[in-house]
């Protein structure tokens, strides 16, 4: 559903039964917000399977056993200015509709021992840190 939003598992569903293509298949042009691809030519990569998890523990194991893993999370409006440090929801900070899918490519904790997961976005290098954030964990509002 593009910029309108979606649904990860099924998404992933997608994966599991026909598979994805590659950036390098999948020709899309920003200025146009069109994207070109012969789904039938391209080499496709499926997934054997996915699961559910929750909490803090159960997204660390399933790091460390599989790797990177698929977020969605609330997004404030603090959040699309985010460049540095670790984020958490500035008070009285709105929240939008839905939610941001992310990758959350490991965890760890600053100097003062605040844990923070680590998160990749699909928003370009631009923003964060080169495309990366430190996002709090068990933040009471995310």
């Amino acid at each position: 559903m593009g910029c309108q939003g979606g649904y990860v598992t099924r998404t992933l569903d997608v994966a599991k039964r026909l598979g994805l293509v590659s950036e390098k298949c999948l020709n899309y042009t920003p200025e146009a917000n069109t994207t070109e691809c012969n789904f039938d030519t391209c080499e496709k990569f499926k997934i054997a399977d996915y699961c559910v998890t929750h909490g803090e523990e159960g997204l660390k194991r399933e790091i460390y056993k599989n790797g990177p893993i698929i977020v969605v999370i609330p997004i404030y409006i603090d959040f699309l200015v985010y460049k540095e440090g670790t984020y958490e929801v500035g008070e009285g900070n709105s929240k939008f509709r839905g939610g941001q899918a992310v990758k959350v490519i490991g965890w760890d904790s600053d100097s003062k021992g605040n844990k923070y997961w680590l998160i990749e976005n699909s928003w370009g290098e631009s923003w964060g840190m080169q495309g990366i954030a430190h996002v709090a964990i068990n933040q009471k509002s995310l």
